[in-house]
């Protein structure tokens, strides 16, 4: 970039030094008063020497541009090499911060191993002041401890029992005696253990256990108690009638008779199915308690009937398929039948649009309405020419038929045929082609042609 306004700048330069030279030469013209036909003369000299003076200036800063070029090529392939050097830098930089990673990350290690060290130094400390303490310890072991016994429970055999804080050196007895209803359990495990008690740990030194009868007559004299009283008698509920409001209603129905402790579920229906009008519904449940019903949950309400539907009268109904719309008038049906509906608006003019449609209405409630329906518009095709009747020839393995065919419309068909024969014409020919004509022109569709042989002697 410095190169190239180096370049400018030197190119402004040539420019400002030839005008500069044509101004002070004609100053010095004009200052020494020299005619016209002296200036001009002067001035055509000094034109060519310009010419020449910038010619060779033109030359050297052509000459200059040239190195220029050179020298911005060069600094290109220096930048080139830079980069790759950076680029080679930040790879080093990459392994260097690697590096770094790791040796923290060994250093981190050492120091914890320094920490261990140091650990392990401390414990070595610790373990041989103890060393030394027990060397010069008084050799006499100190006295043994005398720890009493607490209690606890304990069990022998079949017998159980709590034994009970011993001091040291002591022993106690633990017994197993009789429990509970000697009436009920007549035998039960009796017996009794001896525990000692040695510097806290107990030790058993004997023990007994045996199933005994333990059942004393005297202690356990029984009576027959008196029989419970019977239950009181409940009565059973008999059929009636039943009633139970709710919302503010009435609702009634008869109950059949039932034992005391059973359920009925009775339901109410006034009956009034007038449509507009109000009919009455409920339903309760009761139970029989000692003769009389008492009711467990109900309900009782007024609703008003649904007025009846109203059926269709015959009118236009109109449906649609995006923004192309169908028109038909079905006629009058009731409530809840379905009626066809069809559209043609019978344009049948060549290349103009023809529309159709279809839909399937329901009575519902006095109004059609759609269940499904289209309406779609196509082009009619433009008109096509006729073709024009007349003698037509086909082949067919050599054979060649001929026939006539009469006029036909477009897009229709039509035969020739070709049934030759006689003295007249020794080879009898039997043949057929099917054309179809297409906007003027007949078209071969398919074709047969045989030739069954020549009369011979039949022809005198």
């Amino acid at each position: 970039m410095q190169v190239h306004k180096e370049t400018r700048l030197f190119n402004y330069g040539v420019i400002v030094m030839r005008v500069l030279s044509v101004f002070i030469i004609c100053c010095a013209l004009l200052v020494s008063g020299v005619s016209y036909t002296q200036i001009s003369r002067s001035s055509e000299g000094m034109a060519r020497q310009l010419v020449s003076v910038r010619n060779m200036i033109d030359n050297f800063a052509a000459a200059i541009r040239a190195r220029v070029t050179v020298i911005e090529t060069e600094m290109d392939a220096v930048e080139g090499r830079m980069d790759a050097a950076d680029t080679r830098m930040d790879g080093f930089d990459t392994r260097v911060d690697t590096v770094e990673t790791n040796l923290t990350g060994l250093a981190t290690t050492v120091s914890s191993l320094e920490s261990a060290v140091s650990s392990v130094r401390s414990s070595l400390s610790s373990h041989n002041r103890r060393i030394s303490a027990l060397e010069n310890a008084d050799p006499t072991p100190p006295p043994p401890s005398t720890n009493n016994c607490t209690q606890r429970n304990v069990s022998w055999g079949a017998c159980r029992g709590l034994q009970p804080a011993i001091p040291h050196g002591t022993t106690a007895t633990v017994r197993d005696v009789a429990q509970g209803d000697i009436c009920t359990n007549r035998t039960q495990d009796i017996g009794s253990a001896t525990y000692r008690c040695n510097n806290g740990t107990v030790t058993r030194t004997g023990q007994n256990c045996a199933r005994r009868n333990v059942y004393i007559a005297s202690q356990c004299e029984t009576t027959t108690p008196p029989p419970p009283p019977p239950p009181p008698t409940m009565s059973n509920c008999s059929a009636t009638n039943l009633t139970w409001s709710a919302n503010g209603q009435t609702c009634s129905a008869r109950a059949i008779a039932t034992s005391h402790g059973n359920g009925r579920a009775l339901t109410y229906n006034q009956g009034n199915v007038t449509p507009g009008q109000y009919n009455i519904t409920g339903s309760a449940e009761f139970t029989c308690v000692d003769g009389t019903f008492r009711r467990q949950r109900g309900s009782c309400t007024r609703t008003r009937n649904a007025s009846a539907p109203d059926n269709c009268v015959a009118g236009n109904v109109t449906w649609r398929t995006g923004t192309l719309s169908c028109t038909d008038r079905l006629a009058a049906t009731n409530h809840n039948r379905n009626r066809s509906a069809s559209f043609d608006n019978n344009n049948s003019t060549p290349g103009q649009f023809h529309k159709v449609g279809n839909a399937s209405f329901r009575c519902v409630d006095g109004e059609f309405v759609k269940q499904s329906g289209t309406c779609t518009r196509t082009r009619n095709p433009e008109s096509r020419r006729n073709c024009n009747g007349g003698t037509r020839t086909w082949t067919v393995g050599g054979q060649t038929c001929t026939g006539s065919i009469a006029s036909i419309p477009h897009g229709t068909t039509g035969t020739s045929r070709d049934p030759r024969g006689g003295c007249n014409n020794r080879d009898f020919k039997s043949g057929s082609a099917t054309w179809i004509c297409n906007d003027g022109r007949l078209q071969l569709q398919s074709s047969s042609c045989i030739v069954y042989g020549n009369w011979g002697s039949d022809c005198r």
